[in-house]
């Protein structure tokens, strides 16, 4: 993975969460030119977000990919909670629901990290 990229991508989303922002995927990937109907691009925009969530952990303790959502839904997607779970943020037998309450917990926790004037 080069890291340019991921730093690229760190950068971008640290910008957005300073914001209170929500982007979707769609949005992210098309700044960090990843084209979001190639499913091998799919596979390397993904790959590039778990990087940049192994920084926002080391440096702040949060999942700084919380603020990316589906448009369809306004929610993340599986690769989130499949993440979280790696991470041990999450259990693995969490329900919907539990999932829903640590993500919305997660989007809080990040953007008081990451906002503008810390």
């Amino acid at each position: 993975m080069d890291q340019k990229v991921v730093e690229n991508a760190y950068n971008i989303l640290k910008e957005e969460a300073g914001r209170g922002s929500l982007p979707t995927y769609g949005y992210i990937y098309d700044r960090l030119g990843v084209d979001s109907r190639s499913p091998t691009d799919r596979k390397r925009g993904s790959a590039i977000l778990t990087e940049v969530n192994r920084a926002s952990l080391a440096e702040k303790n949060v999942m700084i990919t919380a603020i990316a959502v589906r448009q369809e839904s306004q929610m993340p997607g599986k690769m989130f909670y499949v993440l979280a779970e790696e991470f041990g943020k999450l259990k693995s037998d969490a329900g919907e629901e539990e999932k829903a309450a640590f993500w919305r917990d997660e989007l809080e926790r990040v953007y008081e990290a990451y906002k503008k004037d810390k």
